[in-house]
């Protein structure tokens, strides 16, 4: 008779001690399907986003009777927290995108007409809050097809198709406004000019 090895027979026994016990062995496997939309309208493009700890951000379009809208859901690692409108207002939105770093940050990108023209918006969760959609293109061209990516330290990148070419914004986290340059009045500007002719010209008209 083959005798088993030691790891073998010491994971035949603890699974024998356990089923004795009345303990089932936790297995991987996926959940019930739950419903985490904002009700019956029409919903549709989903994307979802994982951190490191097990949390997600999922994002999708859904009717909400009167236009297409973007929607939010986050999954804390034990319940999702509920839909909430993350768009820019009630005028058609499309093609939602969704990304998250390690530390739970995440940010939504998406299409949405201004009344006028397909322009191209971002919400971020900064781990508390959604701080609001804001138009991140070029300006007033139809634009479509918008990515967005993070890496570990909160840093995104969005990119999209305007007007016939690829286009990309980058959002710094830690990055602090940067201070208006002072405006001179015209005679100082000139005065300025003058000075740095003088510092770089010497008397007979080289160049120092």
């Amino acid at each position: 008779m083959r005798v088993p090895s030691t790891g073998r027979l010491s994971a035949v026994i603890t699974l024998a001690c356990l089923l004795w016990a009345g303990v089932t062995p936790a297995i991987a496997a996926w959940s019930t399907a739950g419903l985490i939309d904002a009700g019956a309208n029409d919903a549709y493009t989903p994307q979802i986003a994982l951190d490191g700890s097990g949390n997600a951000v999922a994002v999708w379009q859904q009717h909400d009777g009167a236009a297409w809208r973007v929607y939010a859901n986050r999954w804390d690692g034990s319940a999702w927290s509920g839909a909430v409108l993350i768009d820019a207002g009630a005028i058609n939105v499309y093609d939602p995108q969704v990304a998250q770093d390690g530390s739970g940050t995440a940010v939504a990108v998406w299409r949405q007409s201004d009344g006028a023209n397909n322009r191209i918006y971002a919400n971020r969760w900064d781990g508390s809050a959604w701080s609001g959609a804001t138009l991140i293109d070029a300006g007033s061209n139809d634009a479509y097809t918008p990515q967005i990516a993070l890496d570990g330290s909160g840093t995104a990148v969005a990119v999209w198709s305007e007007n016939y070419r690829i286009y990309a914004s980058i959002f710094l986290p830690d990055r602090t406004q940067a201070e208006p340059v002072p405006t001179l009045p015209a005679w100082a500007m000139l005065l300025l000019v003058m000075l740095l002719g003088a510092v770089g010209t010497d008397a007979v008209g080289s160049a120092t």
